[in-house]
């Protein structure tokens, strides 16, 4: 993982090694509002925090629920969020 330099090098690398799998079928952002993103990309336990990607795989939001039993919609907050929280912890 040394070669992963920026988001883009570490989706290359990570897909070069079977780390990932996009699927071309999902990923669909279905609803986007002020305070959330509502998209069918396939999410699992333990996924919150993690990035949602947009289409020029920059991160537009972090994974934060799904719904259990149920693959049509996983949710997350916009990258504004994240970005003021991290400004927080580096301002201190």
């Amino acid at each position: 993982m040394t070669a992963a330099v920026d988001t883009a090098s570490l989706i290359r690398e990570l897909s070069a090694r079977n780390g990932i799998a996009p699927l071309a079928t999902h990923g669909t952002l279905n609803d986007v509002t002020d305070g959330k993103l509502i998209y069918d990309a396939v999410t699992t336990s333990g996924g919150s925090g993690g990035p949602v990607f947009g289409p020029d795989g920059t991160v537009i939001g972090v994974n934060f629920a799904m719904m259990r039993g149920f693959q049509g919609s996983n949710f997350g907050v916009p990258i504004r969020f994240a970005r003021a929280l991290l400004n927080q912890l580096t301002d201190k």
